[in-house]
């Protein structure tokens, strides 16, 4: 009888490491074990080689990892967007507290737009997301009175648009 000796490797199933950037929302998936080039997915969608994945949407997602050989692996994240903070009222008054009305975390939406008015529907400014780097209160160089602004801040993500207003104390 005839006897021969075989080679078996054994590989592992490959994983998947989720990275989040939490400034920008973005999504990066990198493989490891089993045997590359890997091929990715998220939720489903066909795989690829592309390994991110931006402007998915809130919540609890799956990603998936298929190495050369055809073995996968899969991690569940969990993706929470953080939300812009509207201040709601600003007093610029040069004493370096509260002088601008900023919009804290704009800058993740830099298609996001902005507006502001007076109380008798005026608009003072307008401007995106990615230029808006505060309101200091005037209009045309014109400081303007104390009184309650009306904002519309479209961030043209998920149809997210917030309507409010804000008091100018001066």
């Amino acid at each position: 009888s005839d006897k021969r000796d075989v080679a078996v490797t054994v590989v592992e199933n490959p994983t998947v490491d989720v990275t989040i950037e939490e400034m920008t929302n973005q999504v990066t998936l990198a493989g490891n074990g089993g045997l590359a080039p890997y091929n990715f997915a998220v939720d489903n969608t066909n795989y690829s080689f592309e390994n991110i994945y931006k402007r998915l949407s809130e919540g609890v997602h799956t990603a998936y990892i298929k190495d050369e050989n055809g073995c996968l692996g899969e991690a569940n994240f969990d993706l929470v967007y953080l939300d812009i903070e509207i201040p709601i009222f600003f007093s610029p008054n040069a004493d370096g507290i509260n002088d601008m009305w900023v919009v804290q975390n704009l800058q993740m939406y830099p298609e996001a737009t902005i507006q502001i008015f007076d109380r008798y529907g005026k608009c003072l400014l307008e401007s995106l997301g990615c230029d808006f780097e505060g309101w200091d209160g005037t209009y045309r160089g014109v400081p303007q009175p104390s009184s309650d602004y009306w904002f519309v801040i479209n961030l043209n993500f998920e149809n997210k648009k917030y309507i409010n207003h804000f008091t100018l104390k001066r």
